[in-house]
Order: C-alpha cells, then structure tokens, then sequence
C-alpha cells in the first residue's frame, strides 16, 4: 500500500554508522600519532587526519565486508541451506585465525622446510589417519578398536618424554581422540568416509595453524609482539566467547558420555577450571 510505513533495516544503519566512522578519518583532522622507540618523544602528536596507514586499512576493510555481505547473499540462494549453514559456521570458527595467524603476522615460510617436512607430515597423518578410522568405526570392530585408541593415547603422551617435533605431538593426541571417538561413529560406509573426511580437514587446519605459528613473523612492529591491543581485543573475545560455547556444550555431552575415558577428561577439566578461582 502506499501509506506503509517505510522502515530501515538494522544492517543498513550499522553499515551508515560505520560508513560515517570511516569517512571522518579522511575529513577530519584527528591528529596524526606516530610512535619510534628511538627517537625523542617516542610518541608525537601531528596535526591533520589520520595517518593513510590506518585509515586506508579500514576503508579497505569496510568495502570488502559489504562485497562480501552481497556475495554472500548471492551464494546463498544458489546452494543447499543445510551445507551453506555449515561452511558458514566452519568459516566463522577459521577466519579468525586465519587473520591473526596469516594476514596480520605474515609468517616468513621455508619453502624448502615446508615441502621436506611439513607436507610428508600432514600427508602421513592423513593417508594413516583415515585409514585406521575406517577401520575403527566398523561396527565389528568392538573392543579391539578401544584398546588401539588407548594405546594411540598413550604413545601421544608418551612423545613428550623425548625430543621430537611438537606437530607430530600434537596430530598423535588428536588422532588418539579421533579414535577413542570412532564407535561411536560407526555404521555404514557413508558415515565411516565422512568421518574420514573430517579428521583429513582437522589436518588441514592444524598442520596450517601450527605451521604458520612456529614460522618468523615479517611483521615490522616497534615491540616484541605482532599485535596491539585492538588485535589482541579481538582475540581475546574470539577464544573467550566464540570458541567458549561450542567448547562448553562439548564438555557437557562429554561429562553425560557412556564412555569412561570421555567422561573422566570432561570431569577433571570441568572441575579443574571451577577450582582454580577458589585457589
């Protein structure tokens, strides 16, 4: 009808109020603050806008998140609603340590330690991973699957006492947890490929991740650390909240589990980190 109200979205006046922010950093005149730890003052307040290393940044970032936002509605109406809803959360749980991890500290990789190394690593993890998880997770398997896991468990924990790789430590313990959880994974062959695929897509991540984090930075900043305090804001809300309910509801599954060693695990961290405040 004509005489309807017309109304905004929410969406719409979050991104006016961001688009306003961001075009006041090119109009006015803030100040410039640069920061030299060799130099006296350290700290020297210019005047003008700000500095074109911060408010390029932003209004780059500004205009990626509205191309994003529209391609992402593109997308979304051309692909199944249930795998979308699972590459979006997926990638909500990736980007930010994609970002931190990659983009802003920009590690300085050895092609050739990577490709002597890491890759035969990540490719041995995968190929002996899903092919003992295929095993694992036939419904015939029964007790002989937990012993093996228990086994796995113990040689992951074992591998501390001596020196070795911290990236072959860490994929033993998750490929120990991957196979303490195969039963209850088992069934038809579908199901048993599909947990395959996702203990070859936790190696991919992890072998990434640790990686990235064990490489030299190229970031040039005047401190020891990569990041500032805006930075590291956002990664503290990141572990604390976005990864702290998943974790918390796993937690409490586990805690209900009908296996024993699930249900010890929950219990003692559970326990543990109420008890610390009290300590």
């Amino acid at each position: 009808p004509a005489d309807e109200e017309k109304t905004i979205s929410s969406l719409t006046l979050l991104s006016g109020a961001f688009l306003l922010a961001i075009l006041s950093l090119w109009v006015v005149p803030y100040g410039h603050h640069s920061y030299l730890s060799t130099r006296t003052p350290r700290i020297l307040a210019e005047p003008g806008t700000v500095a074109m290393t911060t408010k390029l940044p932003w209004t780059v970032m500004f205009i990626l998140t509205i191309c994003s936002y529209f391609l992402g509605s593109f997308i979304r109406d051309k692909i199944d609603e249930t795998k979308s809803k699972a590459v979006l959360s997926a990638t909500w749980l990736i980007s930010p340590l994609f970002l931190l991890f990659l983009v802003l500290r920009d590690p300085d990789f050895d092609t050739g330690h990577l490709f002597s190394t890491d890759v035969p690593i990540f490719i041995f993890f995968s190929v002996l991973g899903s092919v003992l998880l295929l095993w694992l997770t036939k419904p015939e398997i029964g007790e002989k699957g937990r012993v093996i896991s228990a086994v796995i468990l113990f040689v992951g924990f074992g591998t501390f006492l001596f020196q070795m790789l911290m990236i072959v430590r860490i994929l033993t313990l998750v490929l120990a947890f991957f196979a303490l959880a195969a039963p209850t994974f088992s069934g038809q062959k579908p199901a048993r490929i599909r947990y395959a695929k996702i203990w070859i897509s936790t190696m991919v991540i992890l072998c990434w991740l640790i990686t990235a984090i064990n490489t030299p930075s190229t970031a040039k900043v005047p401190g020891d650390f990569f990041i500032g305090g805006f930075a590291i804001t956002l990664m503290i809300f990141f572990f604390t909240m976005v990864l702290a309910f998943p974790l918390g509801v796993l937690l409490a599954l586990a805690r209900t589990s009908k296996f024993p060693i699930f249900r010890m695990i929950s219990t003692t961290f559970i326990e543990f980190i109420r008890g610390v405040p009290l300590i």
